[in-house]
């Protein structure tokens, strides 16, 4: 529903008291281990950083997400690249080379700043320096062409070819998801499914809000 309001009624989703409590929703949701209900979180973050819809909203709403959607923005790009990389089945994080490169369009250099280190948080184990590089090296060329054109296309292969690379083996997983999501593993209890690359863990817990 919120994912179709921003889409169609931006004026319902962004105002002081509904936009900070969506905002903390979707960083909660982008891991949740459930196809439909990931699917539907990751289609509003992306609406969420839509430049097109973001372009026509009203002088006030631009404030208000403004105000509270760059706040959170790190989080969210951290649990996107730990979903696409290894936290979530393939058949969810397909899309999320699509949502980390709506927030690249919106958040610029910014973005790329999040992205880096996000990337460069990845142990050697799971992807060595040079080919974190060369992810940081397309997406620096997608940014400085304003996400169009070849670039970007460039970068949506350069980021899935990331996630294959840490999920070739349950070493090079674990490696990536325990750098990426540190919070998940200090939890009592917490552990990967034998044989699944999965945490055996609650929706509660993968997500903290604080």
């Amino acid at each position: 529903m919120a994912s179709s309001a921003m889409q169609n009624c931006t004026s319902i989703v962004l105002t002081d008291q509904v936009l900070p409590a969506l905002v903390q929703s979707a960083a909660a949701g982008v891991l949740v281990q459930h196809r439909d209900a990931c699917s539907s979180v990751h289609s509003f973050v992306k609406r969420l950083y839509d430049a097109d819809i973001l372009a026509r909203v009203s002088q006030e709403e631009a404030a208000r997400w403004q105000g509270t959607v760059p706040r959170v923005t790190p989080v969210i790009m951290r649990r996107l690249v730990a979903g696409m990389v290894a936290f979530l089945p393939y058949s969810i994080a397909d899309s999320i080379p699509d949502i980390i490169m709506a927030i690249l369009k919106v958040a610029g250099q910014s973005g790329l700043a999040m992205l880096t280190q996000c990337i460069m948080t990845l142990p050697l184990q799971a992807a060595s320096a040079a080919e974190q590089q060369k992810v940081l090296d397309t997406a620096r060329e997608a940014v400085a062409n304003n996400m169009e054109g070849p670039q970007a296309a460039h970068l949506d292969h350069a980021l899935q070819d990331l996630a294959d690379l840490c999920r070739r083996n349950p070493r090079a997983l674990e490696a990536a998801e325990r750098a990426l999501v540190p919070e998940v593993f200090a939890l009592p209890g917490s552990g990967l499914l034998p044989g699944t690359g999965m945490l055996e863990i609650t929706v509660n817990q993968a997500v903290p809000t604080s």
